[in-house]
Parts: C-alpha cells; sequence; structure tokens
C-alpha cells in the first residue's frame, strides 16, 4: 500500500510540475509583445466611386447607360431611306454586355416590314416574345431562346422606330440585360 501511495506522489508531483510549467509560459506568452504590425488610420484600397452614367445624346432621342458603358460605334446617315442612325456601346468587363440602337424609318407595314423584326416573330425555335417592365406602349420584344442571352426591342414611334438590341457573350443573364434596358427606357426622351 505504501507502494502505491508512492506511486500516486511521483504522477501527482509530475502533473502539478507540468502544469506549473504550462501555466508560467501561458502567462508568459499572452503578456509578451506581438511580433506584428498594429495598423490605423484608413484601408490601403479604398472602394471605388460610381461611375456616371454614359449620357448619349443623338438626334433623334437622348438616354443614359450605366456608367461602366463605352460608345464603341456611331453611325449617322440622316438622309438613308430606311436606317438613320445606328450605335453600340459595350459594358464593363464583368458583365459582358453590348448595347445597340437602330433608328430607322418605319415602313408602310408597321413592324412587320422591318426585316429583323420579322426574322423574331418567324423563327420561333429562336426566339420568343418578351415582356420585360417598362416596354413602351406599341413596344414588341423578343428574347433569344438559346445559347446566350440577348433581347431586342422593336419600338414605333411617329413615321420612326428604334430597335433596341442587349446581348452578350455569354457573360451577362437576361437579367443583367433587362437592367440595362431598363436603364435606357427610364431616362429615354424622343426628340
Amino acid at each position: 500500500m505504501q507502494r502505491r501511495l508512492k506511486r500516486w506522489g511521483v504522477v501527482l508531483g509530475c502533473l502539478l510540475v507540468v502544469f506549473g510549467v504550462a501555466a508560467v509560459l501561458i502567462g508568459r506568452w499572452a503578456n509578451g509583445s506581438s511580433a506584428g504590425t498594429a495598423h490605423t488610420g484608413t484601408a490601403a484600397t479604398k472602394l471605388q466611386p460610381a461611375l456616371a452614367p454614359l449620357s448619349i445624346d443623338t438626334p433623334y432621342f437622348t438616354t443614359q447607360l450605366p456608367g461602366t458603358f463605352t460608345v464603341r460605334d456611331r453611325t449617322e446617315t440622316p438622309g438613308a431611306p430606311a436606317v438613320q442612325f445606328r450605335l453600340v456601346a459595350n459594358g464593363g468587363t464583368t458583365t459582358d454586355q453590348q448595347f445597340a440602337v437602330t433608328v430607322g424609318t418605319l415602313p408602310s407595314e408597321g413592324l412587320r416590314g422591318i426585316g429583323d423584326y420579322n426574322l423574331r416573330s418567324t423563327q420561333t425555335q429562336s426566339y420568343t416574345p418578351y415582356q420585360p417592365t417598362g416596354l413602351p406602349e406599341g413596344a414588341v420584344a423578343f428574347r433569344a431562346s438559346s445559347g446566350p442571352a440577348g433581347c431586342t426591342v422593336f419600338w414605333p414611334h411617329g413615321s420612326r422606330y428604334v430597335a433596341l438590341a442587349m446581348s452578350t457573350d455569354g457573360g451577362a443573364s437576361l437579367e443583367q440585360l433587362r437592367a440595362t434596358y431598363s436603364s435606357a427606357i427610364a431616362t429615354w426622351v424622343w426628340k
């Protein structure tokens, strides 16, 4: 029995030494200085301010696109019998959008006299009617049925029409294209 008490005494003594050393080490670690650097002030990377909207002013209309867009091509042919104006804008690197506008003379048959309209209304395997919010009165819209997202709005106005086409090479969703369309329509003013 005495041997047993000696063993327990030795084990208990060893445990007290181990816990004592651990407590001393933890105390030194907790009260010691940090090898890291404390930073105060403003962050090194700042949030980018929102870009100002891209204003588009033409002889036929004015509108705005999101600030990530830039005009890539603009062609005016006011004396042409069919198409008087074309504009193409690319939008941002993260959404990979294209926004195209065509202004032309409305044929006597109405929208049915426009080749692009006929293509979309007859090729039902490739295009389906689309009803985005804010569709102007008299306007007709189609969206791509397969492949990358795309939609086109045909909007008659007096003796002219406008075809607004939003497309992507695959990086943008139909919802992102609709948001671009909504931005343009919300600020659209005919001249």
